[in-house]
C-alpha cells in the first residue's frame, strides 16, 4: 500500500520551467526525526539503526519541477487532474489515457488544451530519502506533498500501474493494515500527517 506517486521525467523539468514562480515551505518531514522516530523498525528489520545521511537542500526549481511530477503521477495513476483552469471529469479522464498511452508528453498536452499544472494547490509534506539498508536496497530520494480534494466528485479513474485505490484518513489506514503492508517511510508520513490533523483540530 503506497502514496501515489512515481519518477520525474524530463519533461517535468520543461513544464515547470514556464509555470508562475511560488515558494514552498520546508513541510513538517525531516530526514533525521524520520531515521529516529522509526528505529524501532529499522532495528527489527536489520538488527541496527540506518547512519544518517544529510543532504542538500531542494532549490526552489527542484520543488517546482518535483510538484509537476507529482500533479502528472497523481493523474496518471488515478485520474485526478489538478490543472488550472480545472478540466471537467470527461476531459481529465482522456487526458488521463493520452498521458499513460504516452503518445503525447504533458507540455504537448498543455499546449493543445489551453491548461497548466496548478501547484498553488500543493503543500509541501516534507522529503525523505530511503536509508541505506544493504548494497541490494533501491533507494528514492522522495518529495511528499499533500492536496486538499473533494472526495464527493466520484471514484478515482485507476491506471493499470494501481491494483486498488480507496480513501482513507490517516489513522484509518494504519489501523487498518499490518506494518508489514506498508514500507517505514509510509508508516511513519501517515503518523506524522495524523498528528498534524489532530493538533489542527485541538488547536494544540
Amino acid at each position: 500500500m503506497v502514496f501515489p506517486g512515481g519518477k520525474q521525467d524530463p519533461a517535468d523539468e520543461l513544464v515547470a520551467k514556464t509555470l508562475p514562480t511560488r515558494t514552498f515551505d520546508a513541510g513538517f518531514i525531516e530526514q533525521e526525526a524520520f531515521q529516529a522516530a522509526m528505529a524501532p523498525e529499522f532495528h527489527q528489520m536489520m538488527g541496527k539503526q540506518p547512519l544518517l545521511e544529510r543532504h542538500e537542500p531542494f532549490s526552489v526549481e527542484d520543488w517546482t519541477a518535483l510538484a509537476v511530477t507529482a500533479i502528472r503521477e497523481l493523474w496518471e495513476e488515478t485520474g485526478m487532474a489538478l490543472t488550472a483552469p480545472r478540466l471537467n471529469g470527461i476531459d481529465a479522464r482522456r487526458l488521463q489515457h493520452r498521458l499513460l498511452a504516452q503518445t503525447d508528453q504533458l507540455p504537448t498536452l498543455m499546449e493543445q488544451e489551453g491548461f497548466i499544472p496548478d501547484i498553488s494547490q500543493l503543500e509541501v509534506a516534507g522529503r525523505i530519502t530511503t536509508p541505506d539498508l544493504g548494497p541490494r536496497t533501491r533507494r528514492f530520494d522522495t518529495a511528499f506533498f499533500l492536496v486538499p480534494w473533494d472526495i464527493e466528485v466520484g471514484p478515482m479513474a485507476l491506471s493499470q500501474e494501481v491494483a486498488v485505490g480507496e480513501w482513507f484518513t490517516p489513522d484509518e489506514a494504519l489501523t487498518r493494515y499490518a506494518p508489514a503492508q506498508l514500507a517505514i517511510p509510509t508508516q511513519y508520513i501517515l503518523r506524522m500527517i495524523h498528528q498534524r490533523w489532530k493538533s489542527s483540530i485541538t488547536g494544540g
